[in-house]
């Protein structure tokens, strides 16, 4: 480039440079001064300071089991016509759950049903014995077959003394009396047929209609119930956890269909050791955790002490008992839980989730909500009892709701928008 030119071309540079540099300035100053708008609340978890009974403990870890747990099956083979529930539906105590295709079954009873209609219309027959029209009948029959052979004799003796002349042939003799013979026949067979419309049924031909009605009202009875069980329904409320069938499915006698829990009531299931089983008995009290809803304490009694131990382990199996519809039905049958079955003296303690309780120079604190807003309170913890831990000193009451998550870089007297922890 050439020389002569840099000169013109440096000095507008420099007054370019020197009118941006206050402007500049003056807008990165605008920037600095804008007000910042203020901070929203802070979004906060909270737990509940809770009391509860605290002593000597056995520590064990186990799983919730439903209390009754049933895998339900067809007593009859069939096809599945209908599926009626989910997984995860909730049922009621003869809840109808499913159904095969009922067409043979009810052919079935309605052949049954006839059939054994039949049977009781002959056994009344039998002993309400003949109406007296038919038994005039058979003995105006009879009166006509006696004259018959009345004249069936005479026509036979005039036949034997032609026969006898010479006048009549042995065919016609003999002619004569077979229909002498048969006309007799005839008076015998009306005569007994009156006896019996007379004297009526004898009575093991009754009884042996009797026999054939009850075998026949238990096949009716059979074919019901073969009706009736191709419908599954519910033994006990509860819940659906398994369907392992669809419809159009053939299935036999005894496939599972559909399994069903009833968690209103559940166990811990879980071991001690040798050294503790001496002190664990059925009735003493429980305090379960588990980690699905931390913070959180069920309170159970000891149900069951299996009194052999398992050869391996040589720990022995113990169950807790829980009512879950007091905890809502929060927990749920696999559930790994951890127990505390006291067994010494209990004392009641406030506790408090173990997440609400931080540490700093001056000491242990949890925040408190009040009015939406956290207020530092200086505490001082004890005991441990699954997730919580005891509070030896505080201004803290149960119910008192304390901030579980969220509490790290939160600030006394700062604004929180609280929700309560499931």
């Amino acid at each position: 480039m050439n020389s002569r030119f840099a000169p013109p071309v440096l000095l507008r540079f420099f007054v370019f440079f020197a009118a941006a540099v206050p402007l500049l300035a003056s807008t990165s100053g605008a920037v600095r001064a804008q007000p910042r708008g203020p901070a929203g609340p802070v979004a906060v978890e909270v737990g509940r300071v809770q009391e509860v009974p605290i002593g000597d403990s056995v520590r064990a870890v186990g799983n919730i089991a439903a209390r009754r747990e049933s895998s339900l099956s067809f007593s009859v083979s069939g096809q599945i016509e209908r599926l009626l529930v989910e997984e995860g539906d909730r049922v009621a105590e003869g809840q109808a759950l499913a159904a095969l295709d009922p067409t043979y079954r009810v052919i079935a009873v309605a052949e049954a049903e006839a059939s054994l209609a039949g049977a009781r219309a002959v056994l009344r027959k039998l002993e309400a014995g003949y109406l007296k029209t038919e038994i005039a009948e058979e003995t105006a029959r009879l009166e006509e077959r006696k004259a018959a052979l009345a004249k069936a004799d005479a026509d036979l003796e005039r036949v034997k003394d032609l026969r006898a002349k010479g006048v009549m042939s042995s065919l016609e003799l003999d002619a004569a009396v077979a229909s002498q013979r048969a006309a007799a026949a005839r008076v015998k067979e009306t005569e007994a047929a009156l006896a019996i419309k007379t004297d009526g049924f004898r009575a093991e031909d009754v009884e042996a209609q009797s026999a054939q009605v009850a075998r026949l009202g238990a096949a009716l009875d059979r074919a019901r119930e073969d009706l009736k069980n191709a419908e599954l329904a519910a033994p006990f409320g509860g819940v659906v956890s398994r369907r392992e069938r669809d419809v159009g499915e053939w299935t036999e006698v005894g496939d599972s269909v559909v399994t069903i829990l009833d968690l209103d009531d559940v166990d811990v299931e879980t071991f001690v050791i040798e050294a503790d089983v001496g002190r664990v008995k059925p009735g003493l009290d429980a305090l379960v955790t588990v980690d699905a809803h931390p913070g959180e304490i069920f309170r159970g009694l000891v149900r069951t002490v299996v009194p052999e131990a398992d050869r391996r382990s040589r720990t022995f199996a113990v169950k807790i008992a829980i009512d879950n519809r007091a905890a809502n039905l929060k927990l749920k049958a696999g559930m790994s839980a951890r127990a505390e079955i006291l067994v010494g003296e209990k004392e009641p303690v406030i506790v408090v989730s173990r997440d609400a309780v931080l540490k700093g120079p001056e000491g242990e604190y949890v925040f408190l909500v009040r009015e939406g807003r956290a207020r530092r309170v200086a505490v001082e913890t004890g005991r441990s009892v699954g997730g919580l831990v005891e509070l030896k000193k505080g201004a803290l009451a149960p119910g008192d709701p304390v901030v579980v998550t969220g509490n790290e870089t939160l600030k006394d007297d700062a604004e929180v928008r609280s929700t309560e922890r499931s």
